[in-house]
């Protein structure tokens, strides 16, 4: 009878204790409204997941990182077999692409969304506010561009949805690739404007945001300059697959916006 009875009590004490709490393996989005070191956290492993080396982290052999300077034409490799050259030439489809292009960074760039959503609201020094924004739009506009050199036109998600949306929300179709440039050009500029000039290592700068869009530009117009010489002998089924369908080949970029390189 005793012992039931300290078992009644123990029942009692657990029912009366407050069981709302907080979750220890999260932050309240409101703490990290107000607290510029916690923004600096989700920024850092924004960084950490946006693969800035070619093919970091993935275990390829040496050969194979070199693969995306040697898809934009930056890099060179020597032999047919290395992956590097395939991919270079790899078009991707419906059914996919070859594996070493694949880099698909929608949530990381979902993440991107959420911090400057956080930030446009958060109450501290507005001068961070600033930088830490032009930071995540840096990193939105670094990865966005990555897949634009693969894919052509993207799907441009520029605000976090709720995971409650619905399918039609979610699944929105593909920008044209002038409406990708146009974006990623747009975010390298308003990045340019707020970011410092000097940084600690590995954090972005202006100078890093300026030269991000000089090569967005170059990509752009090299682009525009060879559909424009060459569009005579493209079909518009492979034109649908690479970059946009043929009858926005007119509008891919205005020319007085952008260098058209030699």
């Amino acid at each position: 009878m005793k012992n039931l009875s300290y078992l009644l009590i123990f029942f009692l004490a657990i029912g009366c204790a407050d069981l709302d709490l907080s979750p220890t393996d999260m932050i309240a989005e409101d703490a990290v409204k107000k607290d510029p070191k916690l923004v600096e956290a989700f920024l850092t492993k924004i960084y950490a997941n946006a693969n800035f080396e070619p093919n970091e982290g993935v275990g390829y052999p040496n050969q194979d990182r070199l693969t995306d300077g040697v898809v934009g034409g930056e890099y060179t490799l020597m032999a047919p077999w290395q992956n590097g050259i395939k991919a270079s030439y790899s078009i991707p489809t419906a059914s996919g692409g070859h594996s070493r292009l694949i880099k698909w960074q929608y949530g990381n760039i979902r993440s991107c969304n959420e911090v400057i959503e956080i930030l446009n609201n958060a109450t501290f020094d507005p001068a961070i506010v600033k930088t830490q924004i032009a930071e995540a739009k840096f990193l939105r506009a670094f990865m966005y561009l990555e897949m634009a050199k693969r894919f052509g036109g993207l799907p441009l998600e520029l605000t976090p949805k709720s995971v409650d949306s619905s399918t039609e929300e979610l699944m929105i179709p593909r920008n044209t690739l002038q409406e990708t440039f146009d974006q990623i050009i747009s975010d390298l500029t308003a990045a340019a404007a707020d970011l410092p000039g000097t940084a600690i290592y590995g954090k972005a700068t202006k100078w890093a945001a300026l030269g991000l869009k000089s090569r967005a530009a170059l990509y752009a117009a090299r682009i525009a300059k060879s559909a424009l010489k060459n569009n005579s002998t493209l079909k518009e089924e492979t034109l649908k697959t690479k970059l946009i369908s043929e009858k926005d080949f007119d509008k891919i970029i205005d020319p007085k916006k952008m260098i058209y390189p030699e």
